[in-house]
């Protein structure tokens, strides 16, 4: 069995062995301290529900992992919140970029086929470009709150499922597993977090994305597997009381 600490050492294990200056290798530590554990939880629940082998589930997690530091990096850089670099928010960049390539580097490695890794590919590229949309929004409705949502939540777990799944008896319910779940969260931490994506909505408005969580939450409750009970039991009592 996997563990968390097992998915972090291997990331961990991984920079240690780029042949790239120490003050590099701090700085990118630095953006994967700042995430820790970040998706690591649900992954490894998600593999044991697949039953991946060992080998196969870090191999599989590495590069979602990786990717998931850029985006935090890039969402922080974008807030002006990265305060994790010696150097500031300026070493931010190439460090990203670094990231972006230990992505890419392990997802070759992984394993998975190359439909299934250019499917995810694209997936992310079309789940990142939603950030460009939600960036220049500055009055929300229910129709942008879905379309962002849509994308940098559920396009993006879409993707990471469908590298982790690839090849399994759930790879056919990767995309909507992923996208489901995903937006539960998001709206779910918006809820939680007073976020102005949902507390400048309409009342009508606010409804109706909490009726989608709702739905989605229902899909998900339906799918009956391990990796799902964490998220719901966290975000049906918020759901709950935001409809109340």
């Amino acid at each position: 069995m996997v563990t968390i600490e097992d998915a972090y050492l291997e990331a961990l294990l991984r920079v240690s062995r780029q042949p790239i200056p120490e003050c590099c290798q701090r700085d990118i530590l630095g953006a994967i301290r700042a995430i820790n554990p970040g998706p690591l939880p649900f992954l490894v629940s998600a593999a044991e529900d697949a039953a991946l082998p060992r080998t196969e589930v870090l191999r599989r997690i590495m590069p979602i992992f990786f990717f998931s530091c850029a985006g935090n990096l890039a969402d922080d850089l974008s807030d002006g919140d990265c305060d994790y670099f010696d150097g500031g928010a300026r070493l931010g960049p190439s460090t990203q970029m670094i990231l972006q390539n230990l992505f890419f580097e392990s997802l070759m490695t992984s394993g998975i086929d190359a439909t299934s890794r250019s499917e995810a590919v694209l997936t992310l590229t079309a789940a990142v470009a939603l950030q460009h949309v939600e960036i220049r929004t500055s009055k929300w409705t229910a129709a942008l709150f879905r379309q962002v949502a849509e994308g940098i939540a559920g396009k993006q777990w879409a993707a990471y499922l469908e590298i982790l799944w690839s090849g399994t008896p759930l790879a056919e319910k990767a995309q909507k597993i992923g996208r489901a779940a995903a937006i539960v969260g998001h709206i779910t931490v918006d809820i939680e977090s007073q976020d102005v994506r949902v507390t400048t909505l309409s009342t009508p408005e606010r409804r109706e994305i909490l009726m989608w969580a709702a739905d989605l939450t229902r899909e998900l409750r339906e799918q009956n597997l391990d990796c799902l009970q964490s998220l719901l039991a966290w975000s049906e009592p918020i759901l709950l009381q935001a409809n109340s």
